[in-house]
């Protein structure tokens, strides 16, 4: 006894006229289509995420650095204005700080460039 399901296969009920297939076949091969732009943006939109996080992170290292020599330096005024009874500071603490303010970079390191793609 044949089915009397219309979704069966070799049912004519269920079948779908040829426009709508036809129309399914082009939305298909146009998704299809634009698949490699998809992912081009894709890629340029991760190389954009990674340059926007490597910049942040080398803010981040230069105002490390810009609060270590603010602190270094409020030290040395401290050290030198001090009241001391000996009258201020010693030239061997003095010598000690610009020691110290010398091995302090000017600015953080430049960091590597990323390759080209």
């Amino acid at each position: 006894m044949p089915s009397s399901d219309p979704s069966a296969p070799g049912s004519s009920a269920g079948a779908l006229p040829d426009e709508i297939v036809q129309s399914i076949a082009i939305a298909n091969a146009t998704t299809i289509a634009s698949q490699p732009a998809i992912l081009a943006n894709l890629g340029l939109a991760n190389e954009i995420l990674n340059a926007n996080l490597q910049q942040q992170a080398q803010i981040a290292q230069q105002q490390a650095v810009n609060l270590l020599t603010l602190a270094i330096v409020a030290k040395s005024v401290a050290t030198i204005l001090r009241d001391n009874p000996a009258g201020g500071a010693s030239t061997a603490e003095i010598q000690e700080l610009l020691a110290v303010l010398k091995s302090v970079p000017a600015s953080a390191p430049a960091p590597a460039s990323a390759p080209a793609s």
